[in-house]
């Protein structure tokens, strides 16, 4: 797989069009369509204009396709200042019992539970499918 086909891949996790992304990254118009089509390699500028206009994408992903697209996708709570967090924190504790009565937010809680094990699932099997790949790729070369 080449890195314009990562690519495509970072276009449908971030939910953009091809124009879209050519748009948000400052790249020219079609440039990004047009290499999809020819499965064309993509120059080091349009690789380095990519990683530094969505830096939470893995360079050695986007280059090698080795590792996990997300830099850091595991640590996400690391995102939220530490005083909404202690904040929340002491709302829940103010209020568990009255919480832990709503079957709202009983449902809500057991649906971000089964989030975060689909988000630890998916990155299992992404770690998978790369060490497949590798064995593919050394098997071909062998031959």
């Amino acid at each position: 797989m080449k890195p314009i086909n990562r690519v495509e891949q970072i276009i449908k996790h971030k939910n953009l069009s091809i124009s879209g992304f050519e748009k948000t990254t400052g790249l020219s118009n079609n440039s990004i369509q047009t290499a999809i089509k020819r499965n064309s390699n993509l120059k080091d500028e349009t690789l380095n204009t990519i990683l530094s206009t969505f830096p939470e994408i893995s360079a050695e992903w986007l280059l090698t396709g080795n590792g996990i697209m997300l830099n850091g996708s595991s640590n996400n709570s690391n995102n939220f200042p530490k005083e909404d967090v202690k904040s929340l924190i002491r709302y829940l504790i103010d209020n568990n019992e009255k919480l832990i009565k709503d079957d709202l937010f009983k449902k809500y809680i057991e649906g971000n539970i089964r989030l975060l094990q689909l988000d630890e699932e998916k990155t299992k099997y992404e770690e998978e499918m790369q060490k497949l790949k590798e064995v593919i790729l050394k098997k071909k070369q062998n031959n």
